[in-house]
Order: C-alpha cells, then sequence, then structure tokens
C-alpha cells in the first residue's frame, strides 16, 4: 500500500497558490498522530512538490466511504489526497473559541534536521496571548514566513514544528526535572535554571500537565499531547523582505460539523 500511495502522490500536480490537503478516517480510538500516519509513514520526501505553499491535515472519526473495488473485508482505514486552493474551506472540522493566538514569534531557519526544542524555546520566549481552557480535541493553524524566495518541503518539519508548538502549551509534570533541564540547556545554550523554569510555568498551559519530556538515551524526547489534535493548517509565506523566519498562529477548539466536503473529485487519492 505504501508503495502505492507514493507512487499516485507523485503523479499529482500542485500549482502557485494550492496546498496539500490530507485527510485521515477511521472509527478505530487510539492515541495516534495523525500527522505521522499521513505523511511520515507513506514518505514525508515524496509530498515536497505538493507543499510548496501549504498543507492542511485532519482526521475524521468516520467509517471509511465505501470504494469501488472488491475488498476481504470492510475498509478500516482511510486516506486521502488531494490539491486544492489555498482558500478551500473545510468542513469536516468547525472552528471553535480561540485558546490561544501568536505573531510573528522569532524563530531558527526551517530547515535540515529542525528539533522541537528550538520551536519550544521560541514560543515560551515571545508573545503569546492565551485563554486558559483545557479542550479535548483541539485544532491549529500556522504561519510560517520565510525570506524572500526561500524554498522548503513543509511535509518534512511540519512534525518538529507541532511538537515543539504544542508542548509550549503544557507544564511539566517534574519527572526527572534536574536532569532533563540539564540536558535541555545544553542543547539550546541556556542556563539549567531558565530551563526548569521553562518547563515547570503554567502561565500557557491549556492543554494541562504531563510528562513533556522524558530521558532518550542521552538525549530528551518530547511527548505532547498531539494525538488530540485533529486538524491543522500550516501556511509558507516567502515574501518577507527584511529576512528572518517567524511563526504566526492560533490554537482554537474544535467541533465536529454536521457539513460534509465537497472538495471536487479531482486530484484524489483513496
Amino acid at each position: 500500500m505504501r508503495n502505492s500511495l507514493r507512487s499516485c502522490i507523485k503523479g499529482l500536480n500542485s500549482g502557485n497558490d494550492t496546498i496539500l490537503n490530507a485527510v485521515y478516517s477511521s472509527t478505530q480510538e487510539g492515541a495516534f498522530d495523525v500527522e505521522n500516519v499521513l505523511l511520515y509513514n507513506v514518505g514525508s520526501n515524496g509530498f515536497g512538490h505538493l507543499c510548496n505553499n501549504g498543507l492542511h491535515f485532519e482526521r475524521r472519526m468516520v467509517l471509511p466511504p465505501e470504494v469501488q473495488i472488491e475488498l476481504m473485508k470492510p475498509p478500516m482505514h482511510y486516506h486521502l489526497y488531494s490539491v486544492v486552493s489555498k482558500d478551500t474551506k473545510f468542513n469536516y472540522w468547525k472552528k471553535g473559541r480561540n485558546l490561544a493566538c501568536w505573531a510573528d514569534i522569532p524563530c531558527i531557519p526551517l530547515r535540515g534536521e529542525i528539533k522541537p526544542h528550538s520551536i519550544w524555546c521560541a514560543m515560551k520566549n515571545g508573545f503569546v496571548e492565551v485563554n486558559n481552557d483545557h479542550p479535548s480535541l483541539y485544532g491549529i493553524q500556522i504561519k510560517v514566513k520565510a525570506p524572500i524566495g526561500t524554498t522548503i518541503n513543509l511535509a518534512s518539519i511540519v512534525k518538529p514544528v507541532l511538537d515543539g508548538i504544542i508542548s509550549s502549551f503544557h507544564t511539566h509534570n517534574g519527572s526527572d526535572i534536574i536532569e532533563l533541564s540539564e540536558r535541555l540547556a545544553k542543547l539550546l545554550g541556556e542556563n539549567e535554571q531558565t530551563m526548569e523554569k521553562m518547563l515547570m510555568d503554567t502561565q500557557m498551559n491549556i492543554l494541562g500537565k504531563r510528562n513533556l519530556l522524558h530521558k532518550f538515551g542521552q538525549n530528551i524526547q518530547w511527548n505532547p499531547a498531539d494525538n488530540t489534535c485533529v486538524t491543522a493548517d500550516i501556511l509558507f509565506d516567502n515574501s518577507k523582505e527584511d529576512g528572518g523566519w517567524f511563526l504566526s498562529g492560533e490554537l482554537f477548539k474544535v467541533e465536529q460539523s454536521d457539513k460534509k466536503n465537497d472538495v471536487q473529485k479531482q486530484n484524489l487519492l483513496y
């Protein structure tokens, strides 16, 4: 299946004002990251030609639709990939109350081996407006601003960017706090006390206290609640004349919509 998907995805074409739309549908419950299912498990490099301007992904808690081929048993999982206008409205989820918003927070260039800790630190040091509410499911919209002419494959960086941003809306539960602060300080070139304070800070604690990161060999591994992020938009703007990279966005509550998406059935992969 993976090779078939890769082959079909390669045949999709994008335009100057299009983004990649990826949808996963299943009634099976479980704690998993939808971006892993839709992008990384297939191979993020294969999406590079489709998401120069942006990408949208979402998880639907519905049965997969009927298909035109004979199967041994009813399908349990469904992937849909399409190329759509960046102005397309998505109706699987309704945007609810804003939980947080931020604008033009400076960040490192989003190239190569991006790690969540750099994005987390940028968010913690930036100005973020917060409504302290704890959603069961949420969505996120992100705009990445970059210098004129910059090109990136958003599919290859969406995981560390999401992990870093979402982690900034948690408070660590204190597990191994001394050693984790030391490791984080070395990675970021900061002092340990600052890292401990940022990990334990509650001002942006929208998504709750948890074991936010843990030791992983000699490194660290982040553990945000990104499995409850059911819809995400990441747009790319490479028209910034004065250079630098910046992050803007919103975190918000969602509700299931009673509408159905009527995107024309062209350039779709099932």
